[in-house]
């Protein structure tokens, strides 16, 4: 089943990084038309972007390319979403980057996750490229001030 994405609206078109330097973001996506879409949106926004079609090429990149977040389809295949974030949790040199998994699960269209959880954000695709642009924004936000935090303690 192929999932497409909505196209942007309007009113959110200047979502950008939040830091000077580029931020750069794994997507991890079976169909080539999502990932080209999602990739061509973060681009246009000033990400750099990295791009695997199945979960194990993912797991690949981020550890050895270590992005600032990953973007994981559920639904790949050689492994589903999931698996691919438990591996990223597992592992030590990824498991502090941050996850959203795209789903194309009934509602809601957004879950935020707990603390600790394999993944910051559920997403249902078909989804708003400018609103998942927003997602991402707040969980490397989140990630950045996390990172801060854990350097200022003695």
């Amino acid at each position: 089943m192929r999932c497409a994405m909505r196209t942007p609206s309007a009113g959110l078109r200047d979502v950008r990084p939040i830091s000077a330097r580029p931020r750069t973001i794994l997507t991890i996506d079976s169909d080539p038309h999502d990932r080209s879409l999602l990739a061509g949106h973060l681009r246009r926004l000033g990400y750099n972007v990295l791009a695997a079609d199945d979960g194990n090429q993912g797991i690949r990149h981020a550890v050895a390319l270590r992005p600032d977040l990953v973007v994981v389809d559920l639904r790949l295949t050689d492994v589903d979403g999931y698996a691919v974030c438990q591996e990223l949790r597992d592992r030590p040199e990824t498991q502090g980057i941050p996850v959203i998994v795209l789903s194309a699960m009934s509602r809601p269209d957004i879950v935020c996750t707990p603390p600790g959880a394999l993944c910051r954000y559920i997403v249902r695709k078909p989804c708003n490229l400018d609103a998942l642009a927003a997602l991402v924004q707040s969980a490397l936000a989140e990630s950045s001030a996390a990172v801060v935090a854990a350097s200022d303690k003695p």
